[in-house]
């Protein structure tokens, strides 16, 4: 089981919760989402430093890509005005929910 902490990715083992890997280094702030692959070789973490990494899992760091593009908050506010002129008009959000 991988779990983040902070800036920092745990890797426990889901049998009996030892804690087997923690992994310090690589993000530089928050880490936000951390997943394992469906072969259990591998995971990813992603971080609010706008990077993501795969690991090895043994806990070595394999990828690292960055990006650099934010929303800024004027393109998120024309985002918001823009769904609530649409609701206005009569239109309605579909999920992938929606019956």
């Amino acid at each position: 089981m991988v779990v983040a902490v902070g800036t920092r990715v745990l890797v426990y083992n889901a049998a009996d919760g030892d804690l087997v890997l923690a992994l310090g280094r690589g993000h530089k702030d928050t880490v936000y989402c951390v997943d394992f692959d469906r072969t259990g070789e591998r995971f990813a973490s992603g971080s609010a430093d706008c990077s993501v990494i795969i690991w090895t899992c043994k806990g070595e760091p394999i990828l690292k890509y960055s990006h650099q593009v934010r929303q800024s908050e004027e393109r998120r506010t024309e985002g918001w005005k823009a769904g609530a002129n649409r609701q206005q008009q009569g239109w309605s959000e579909v999920t992938a929910n929606s019956t």
